[in-house]
C-alpha cells in the first residue's frame, strides 16, 4: 500500500510542479495585468530608449473591438491586449526622432495568435524583408525607405498565444532588433514561456 501511496504522491509533486514551472516551456496566454507587466518600462528598455506613451491594456470586451480595428479580423480568441509608445530621444535634436510603438495581443490558442500576425503583416509589395534574431516563436520583419519618412520598419512576433507587433519610423535595423528581443523576452518572462 506505501508503494502505491508513495508514487501517487510522486505523480502528483511532479504535475504540481511542471505546471508552476510551465513545464515544456509553452507559453500560455497573457491577462491584461500580465500584458501590462510585459510591456516595457523606462528601467527595462535597452539603452537609448524611453517611454514616450505610458503602458496601456484592455480587457477582453475592448480588446476584442480594437484587435478588430488593428488587425481586420475578427479576432476569435483575444483574451487581453496592451500597448506603449517608444522614443529614441538622442536622435530628436536632429529632428528625425525615433519612434516605434509596441502592442501584444493575447489569445486562447497559438493559431489564433498566428491568424491575427499574418493578417496584420499582410503583404505588400513595397516592404523589403528584414532578418532579425528574436527568442519568438515565429518573427516577421520589414522595411521600407521613402524621402518623405525615411525608414518604416515593423516587426511581428509570436510567443505561443501571443502576439507582439512593434512598428516604428527611422528606427534602424540593430535598434529594431533589439527593441523586438527586448519584448520577446518580456512576453516570455511573463507568459511561462
Amino acid at each position: 500500500m506505501a508503494g502505491r501511496y508513495g508514487r501517487r504522491a510522486a505523480a502528483l509533486t511532479a504535475l504540481l510542479v511542471c505546471g508552476l514551472a510551465a513545464c515544456a516551456g509553452e507559453a500560455r496566454p497573457l491577462s491584461a495585468e500580465d500584458i501590462g507587466r510585459a510591456l516595457p518600462t523606462d528601467a527595462s528598455l535597452p539603452d537609448g530608449w524611453s517611454l514616450r506613451h505610458e503602458p496601456s491594456t484592455e480587457d477582453p470586451l475592448w480588446a476584442e473591438n480594437k484587435c478588430r480595428t488593428f488587425t481586420g479580423t475578427k479576432c476569435p480568441g483575444i483574451r487581453a491586449m496592451g500597448g506603449a509608445g517608444v522614443e529614441d530621444p538622442r536622435l530628436r535634436e536632429t529632428g528625425s526622432g525615433s519612434y516605434a510603438g509596441i502592442n501584444i495581443l493575447s489569445f486562447d490558442t497559438a493559431e489564433q495568435a498566428q491568424a491575427a500576425l499574418q493578417a496584420k503583416v499582410g503583404d505588400s509589395d513595397l516592404d523589403l524583408p528584414l532578418e532579425l534574431e528574436t527568442s519568438a516563436d515565429r518573427t516577421v520583419a520589414t522595411h521600407r525607405y521613402t524621402p518623405l519618412v525615411g525608414y518604416s520598419s515593423r516587426v511581428a512576433l509570436r510567443i505561443g498565444p501571443n502576439f507582439a507587433y512593434v512598428a516604428g519610423n527611422v528606427v534602424a535595423p540593430e535598434d529594431l532588433n533589439g527593441l523586438a528581443q527586448h519584448v520577446a523576452e518580456r512576453i516570455r518572462e511573463h507568459s511561462g514561456g
